[in-house]
């Protein structure tokens, strides 16, 4: 029996290739892999997602109303389901203290290890109502640009001035810009058809190019607005998601089943999960005496948590409570 079912008919696979590359990575920086891997990864792994939702929206005739309900349902409604099974674990292990409250549903996330990563769905959210707003109320491609490199540089400097806004709205502005460049590619067919036709040298050339960049950069956090110099995260994370966008086309014509198609199509549970499994896993070890050290264990690690996010994600997914991926 094949455990891991892929519905191939529904999905492009390569993206989900891709989207499950960008959450393993994602994964394993909240596991821990050392400082230069966590830099490293964080220097391009959430600011694909942002150009991936761009690559994927697709422009037609459709009311807002409609859109916005249907993003509500698979994005927020996740990101206050699993915000609140976030707090009711933290009482657990913290005490009962409603500053946290506070921290998840307006700070977003800042202070609570275990919900780390739900800031990006709040995020995408407000990411995508910009970026349709923009493209269904304006009509001249000179003026978007102007537009989203406007609100990209508000989300940069506000920080910078001490101006950090709830909801990740900083973030957002700054994702905004990543979806456009994904969605102006993906529409240029003559660009995309020409991309995926280059030879492998140059695309890898490219990947080393923008992974040399990471190192002369600060370390980059798109949750905390820091992004050192921008000129280098904006080369280094295109470099970098371009290749794996390549690499993910080219390498998924030879797989005919792969884990990390799962993760990339049923990604809001592990997204979401990761980090209160991580917590759990690591409170259990620390009260048994277990050590985790050495890149063994934390590989070991992984695995752990990967399986435990896949058994959870099938549950969910043959139960009623679908409404927690956005389902």
């Amino acid at each position: 029996m094949n455990l891991i079912k892929y519905n191939y008919q529904n999905r492009i696979s390569y993206i989900d290739l891709f989207k499950g590359c960008g959450i393993l990575l994602m994964i394993m920086g909240h596991v821990g892999f050392g400082h230069t891997f966590e830099k490293y990864i964080h220097a391009f792994h959430m600011p694909m997602f942002f150009f991936i939702s761009g690559f994927l929206f697709k422009k037609k005739t459709m009311d807002f109303s409609n859109w916005i309900i249907k993003k509500f349902k698979s994005l927020i409604l996740p990101y206050i389901l699993w915000g609140v099974i976030s707090l009711v674990v933290w009482y657990a292990f913290k005490g009962i203290d409603w500053k946290y409250f506070r921290i998840l549903f307006w700070d977003n996330t800042s202070g609570i290890a275990i919900s780390g990563a739900l800031w990006f769905l709040m995020a995408l959210f407000i990411s995508d109502i910009i970026f349709f707003l923009v493209e269904y109320n304006v009509y001249n491609t000179f003026i978007k640009l102007v537009i989203y490199i406007f609100i990209s540089s508000l989300g940069i400097s506000l920080p910078l001035m001490g101006l950090t806004l709830p909801f990740a709205i900083c973030s957002a502005c700054v994702g905004t810009s990543f979806m456009a460049i994904g969605y102006y590619i993906k529409s240029n067919e003559i660009i995309l058809r020409n991309f995926f036709k280059l030879n492998t040298i140059y695309i890898f050339s490219s990947f080393l190019i923008g992974s040399i960049l990471v190192t002369f950069n600060e370390t980059v956090n798109m949750r905390t607005s820091n992004y050192g110099n921008i000129f280098l995260f904006y080369t280094s994370s295109l470099l970098i998601i371009l290749a794996l966008l390549y690499y993910s086309r080219k390498i998924d014509k030879y797989l005919k089943i792969c884990p990390l198609l799962v993760i990339g199509s049923d990604s809001i549970t592990f997204v979401c999960l990761n980090q209160i499994c991580i917590y759990a896993i690591g409170f259990l070890c620390n009260r048994f005496g277990l050590k985790w050290d050495g890149l063994f264990f934390d590989f070991l690690f992984l695995i752990i948590v990967l399986f435990i996010l896949w058994i959870v994600n099938e549950l969910i997914m043959r139960s009623n409570f679908k409404c927690l991926i956005g389902k």
